[in-house]
């Protein structure tokens, strides 16, 4: 039998195992900066996993695909990228931090 792609099960991007997931892979020491819309942790996050969102600002984004929808971002995730240090690593501590605030 061939492999089919709609097979293929996705990891939900807004959950905080694949955030955690993502930021394992990233530089501990490269910093980001939260106040810029293209370079702050959560557009580079979400262009990583093919949302491809061209402006975040508050709790949404929008994309590429639907430029005047805003889609709700999890509180969770703006609280990780916005606290300091705004580094990849310091951005796994906090997510591992609220990963086990959650899962209890």
């Amino acid at each position: 039998m061939l492999f089919d792609p709609k097979w293929e099960v996705r990891a939900d991007v807004f959950s905080i195992e694949s955030l955690v997931s993502w930021l394992e892979k990233q530089p501990a020491n490269k910093a980001y900066c939260y106040y810029d819309h293209d370079g702050c942790l959560l557009h580079k996050y979400f262009s990583a996993v093919g949302l491809n969102p061209v402006w975040i600002g508050g709790l949404t984004f929008q994309t590429k695909d639907f430029p005047n929808v805003y889609q709700p971002i999890p509180e969770f995730m703006q609280d990780i990228s916005a606290e300091e240090p705004h580094t990849f690593g310091g951005a796994l501590a906090r997510a591992r931090e609220a990963d086990q605030r959650i899962s209890k």
